[in-house]
């Protein structure tokens, strides 16, 4: 009997695919295969060289990411036609994607501002891959972080 690891699952999903055709739509992060096979594809990796343990509210982090199975294509543009199905951006939260966000990015870095109404206590960055037209996908990851200080009044 033949047992496949995930790995090899994964690969032969692929290969059927290119040999079924395939179609896209990074809404929600999936590929959709004709024979109905469905893809969680997008991913998001992220990680920050700023001490997140000992933040100010009013402080700058920078956070790096890494999106895989998107082309990442800055919010305020139009991407090009052939990769329109696959263009996503970063949005970057405070707490819950419920607020607004702090950020919305197609770089691999960018410095975000920690508010300065941010309460001290422990706290998370969640930075969400959003399709072009801002619908977020499955793809998330999360900065733990702790705000020790309010923020500086001069």
């Amino acid at each position: 009997m033949l047992k496949l690891t995930p790995p090899a699952m994964l690969g032969v999903a692929f290969a059927l695919a290119a040999l079924s055709g395939c179609s896209a739509d990074v809404g929600d992060g999936t590929a959709v295969y004709d024979d109905g096979t469905v893809l969680n594809t997008a991913t998001l990796e992220v990680e920050s060289p700023t001490n997140l343990s000992i933040l100010s509210a009013g402080e700058v982090v920078l956070v790096k990411m890494k999106a895989e199975g998107v082309v990442l294509v800055d919010p305020d543009d139009t991407p090009p036609p052939d990769v329109a199905s696959f263009a996503a951006h970063v949005a970057i939260f405070l707490d819950s994607t419920d607020n607004p966000p702090l950020a919305r990015t197609a770089d691999d870095k960018i410095d975000v501002v920690i508010p300065t109404s941010t309460y001290t206590g422990e706290h998370k960055l969640i930075c969400q891959l959003s399709s072009h037209d801002g619908t977020a996908t499955h793809a998330t990851a999360e900065l733990p972080l702790t705000v020790k200080w309010p923020a500086c009044v001069n």
